[in-house]
């Protein structure tokens, strides 16, 4: 390379790193706040309807509703962010105890591209403890405090965490985990993509995710569980279960009313079930354990796995036992109808009454007294 080349290639480097410099400068971070606040009686409404952003609630004991909105844009000049903030509408209204914020882009604005400016929106709002919510935003994750009111909470795109709610819980996502503590009503849970763990219901449970674990606590009424790849726990339903996953074992420590799990790969367990039990399983074992008479017939049936079966002693039940490739196993007396086989056992436990089929197709059926 000749001295003039060299002079050129390091002017033109030089250029470069000056402009990228100036551009740097020009494109500083920039900051544009609210802040609005409301006096309210217990027992209001905060409903939130915003573009994009967080939202995160906390409960004083202020009757109070104290809302601050933190805006930050990025990758602009403070011109270029002075009209990112005027396109960006948010407003505020007050009727009665009831406080709506929303938040939206004015149609005119055809500021975006794909290396210009950019928005980060955040919203801390403070509300009395007895209060009902109502969020919603296209994109960012929400907090919900411990407090008295119904709450629901909506994200087209993040995490969904919730304290112990006096009323009634219903939170979607459409990509996030969510976390509620407890209700004292009914909790309805729903997300895309993650996880969901609930505590304590003084209601019904229904909880579903397109991919994730969900892990209940515990509900005084039914739960139902669906996931498309995850496994499910319930610690305790106070009536009965749907639990259905498509990858994934399924585990149940007690159960009051009849319980229907279904998974396409793994094991089943359930500890106490006070009911009938519809248990199938494509891929493992299934164990169960019933602790009272059954009202409705019980079936328990793997493909690759054995089936383990305890009950009370003085059951009365039909009996009809299949095991393709192992054995069937009892250590309660059966009153066998028909040709007694290793592999299979049919008859009447007690006086008989409602049936009891359990199959595996590649593995063995122990029935145990508990």
């Amino acid at each position: 390379m000749n001295t003039m080349l060299r002079t050129r290639v390091g002017t033109a480097v030089a250029v470069g790193l000056c402009l990228l410099a100036a551009a740097r400068l020009s494109a500083a971070d920039h900051e544009s706040n609210l802040r609005k606040k409301f006096g309210v009686s217990p027992g209001g409404k905060l409903v939130v309807e915003a573009d994009r952003g967080s939202i995160e609630v906390t409960a004083k004991g202020e009757e109070t509703v104290d809302i601050q909105v933190f805006r930050e844009v990025t990758r602009a000049s403070a011109a270029k962010a002075e009209e990112v903030f005027a396109a960006h509408e948010i407003t505020f209204e007050q009727e009665g105890s009831q406080v709506v914020v929303r938040a939206k882009y004015k149609k005119e604005w055809q500021g975006w591209r794909v290396w210009g400016p950019n928005l980060q929106v955040r919203y801390q709002i403070a509300v009395p403890k007895q209060f009902n919510l109502d969020l919603k935003t296209a994109g960012g994750s929400i907090t919900l405090p411990d407090l008295t009111g119904d709450a629901r909470a909506r994200t087209a795109g993040g995490s969904i965490k919730s304290g112990a709610i006096d009323g009634q819980v219903w939170a979607a996502t459409a990509g996030g985990n969510i976390h509620v503590v407890g209700a004292t009503k009914s909790i309805e849970v729903d997300t895309a993509g993650g996880s969901i763990q609930v505590g304590h219901a003084g209601g019904s449970v229904t909880a579903e995710t397109s991919g994730g674990s969900i892990t209940i606590t515990k509900a005084r009424e039914q739960i139902r569980a669906k996931t498309a790849g995850g496994g499910i726990r319930i610690e305790e339903a106070g009536a009965g279960v749907k639990a259905d996953t498509a990858g994934g074992s399924i585990a149940i420590n007690k159960a009051v009313g009849k319980v229907a799990a279904r998974t396409a790969a793994g094991g089943i367990e359930i500890g106490e079930a006070a009911a009938a039990v519809d248990a199938t399983t494509s891929g493992g074992s299934v164990n169960v354990t019933l602790i009272g008479p059954l009202a409705d017939d019980c079936r328990l049936e793997t493909v690759a796995g054995d089936v383990t079966l305890k009950v009370p002693a003085n059951l009365s039940a039909d009996l009809d036992a299949k095991a393709v490739g192992g054995r069937v196993t009892t250590d309660l007396p059966v009153t066998v109808q028909g040709e007694q086989k290793q592999s299979s056992l049919q008859g009447k436990l007690g006086e008989g009454g409602k049936l009891l089929k359990l199959r595996t197709s590649g593995g063995s059926i122990h029935l145990q007294s508990r």
